[in-house]
């Protein structure tokens, strides 16, 4: 019986920026941004409490106590801090083995934020530094999102990397075969048919781990090209098509025609495809 999967496409655009070689962003957890709450800022060091406002990333001020001294509002948002101290405990360890050595730590953690969205659980990055007198400074980051672009390219590699010992393989065996007949002249046609198609599919595999290096390697597109999504669609269709026909599946297009999208067409119809190919697979 036919399975008839409908395709949709939706785009979407991510932005990767730092403010001096530590600048932290926070996207999509908040709703509103809570104000930077009450603290013992005559404590810090001339000119810090300037510099983190204008940073306007989560950052947390630790005293020597391991009491909060100071903290954004974008940090309360990420629940970094409850009351007056910083959470989970073991940001607490870090922050005391940071004052201990005198060495910066960076601690991958967990957080429900304190405002909460669709989006659930989110993975926060926190780098851990050593300020004067025993003072510890956090600045965080969400990189949930980097988590899981990454997660996607492992399999993504490690899925075309098994896929490549097929051609390869298959390759290997019509050389012999093509040598061991050698008098046969119709046979050799036909292997030499055989043999261009799986060298194709290498080609095919080969470009597709160069796209995604293009990806991984550059940074945001100087000048994108406007694309037609109707296009993108049908191509990664196409190119799918004969996997789902043997599995007696039935790709479809659905949704608003004549929509543009402005990036690397390749790159847009190889991302696609491997959508595609894992919802037929």
């Amino acid at each position: 019986m036919d399975t008839s999967v409908a395709v949709g496409v939706g785009a979407a655009l991510g932005m990767a920026f730092g403010v001096g070689g530590m600048g932290m962003v926070v996207a999509g957890m908040q709703t509103r941004k809570p104000p930077v709450l009450p603290s013992n800022e005559s404590q810090l060091a001339p000119g810090l409490v300037e510099v983190l406002d204008a940073l306007n990333a989560p950052s947390v001020v630790v005293g020597p106590d391991d009491v909060v001294v100071r903290s954004s509002g974008a940090a309360h948002v990420m629940g970094l801090v409850r009351a007056d101290r910083v959470v989970p405990a073991t940001l607490t360890d870090a922050i005391r083995k940071v004052r201990r050595d005198l060495r910066p730590r960076d601690r991958e953690i967990v957080r429900d934020p304190a405002v909460r969205d669709e989006k659930g659980l989110r993975t926060v990055e926190v780098h851990i530094s050593p300020l004067s007198r025993g003072f510890i400074l956090l600045l965080a980051v969400d990189v949930t999102e980097a988590r899981r672009l990454d997660t996607v390219r492992r399999d993504f590699v490690a899925n075309v990397s098994h896929e490549l010992k097929t051609p390869t393989g298959a390759l290997s065996l019509l050389a012999e075969a093509v040598a061991e007949a050698a008098e046969d002249p119709e046979a050799i046609r036909r292997f030499a048919l055989r043999m261009n198609h799986e060298a194709n599919r290498l080609s095919n595999l080969i470009s597709e781990l160069l796209d995604l290096t293009k990806v991984q390697d550059s940074g945001p597109l100087r000048e994108p090209d406007e694309v037609s999504v109707d296009g993108v669609i049908h191509d990664a269709i196409d190119a799918t098509r004969t996997v789902a026909g043997a599995r007696n599946i039935q790709v479809s297009m659905a949704g608003t025609e004549g929509l543009t999208a402005y990036g690397d067409r390749g790159q847009l119809v190889t991302a696609l495809s491997n959508l595609v190919a894992n919802a037929v697979a």
